[in-house]
């Protein structure tokens, strides 16, 4: 896939429906870091329309634009969110900070709050790990706010924490638009 998906010129375009979703650990990568990106967001009546013009056919669907015009499209929520994070640096900094990254990416999030040696899931600096986190515990808080008081309140000290590290997610969050989840 030459040439480059991320370098200095590309332009992104994220198309999922007017929800959260899936797609949602993706916008949050590209405002933590600042990442201007096109958020398409569709109905149920354009997605039958979009479905049959798609490489993969599902959504959500990120399309890479590099500077000469050609196009990537990327599918897949979770590797999408990996490569975005890996370009700016939210992979961690070592193979062991990957490790716990991924550790993380794959079992409770409770569990690898408790593993953690600093404020964050790889150490000092925020990570996909810990912006999965804050998506996870917005996720939960709108479907069973009681259990989120109840059973998550490391996560919500620890959204505290992410967020505070960019204004950028901190404005996004503040007036993202309100969907179903």
């Amino acid at each position: 896939m030459t040439p480059r998906m991320f370098e200095p010129g590309c332009t992104y375009k994220l198309t999922y429906f007017n929800r959260r979703g899936i797609a949602e650990i993706v916008r949050i990568l590209f405002n933590y870091v600042g990442q201007h990106y096109e958020d398409q967001r569709i109905s149920c009546d354009d997605w039958a329309k979009l479905k049959a013009n798609l490489k993969f056919g599902v959504l959500p669907v990120l399309e890479v634009t590099a500077a000469n015009g050609v196009k990537h499209e990327l599918s897949e929520s979770m590797a999408i969110a990996r490569i975005v994070a890996k370009h700016y640096g939210l992979m961690g900094k070592s193979d062991c900070e990957y490790y716990l990254i991924e550790l993380a990416l794959g079992i409770r999030l409770q569990t690898a709050l408790k593993l953690r040696e600093g404020n964050f899931f790889a150490g000092h600096s925020v990570t996909l790990a810990d912006l999965l986190a804050i998506n996870t515990y917005d996720a939960v808080s709108v479907i069973t706010p009681t259990l989120i008081e109840s059973s998550f309140s490391d996560l919500a000290s620890h959204k505290k924490d992410v967020v505070s590290t960019s204004k950028h997610l901190q404005e996004y969050l503040k007036n993202r638009p309100v969907t179903p989840f």
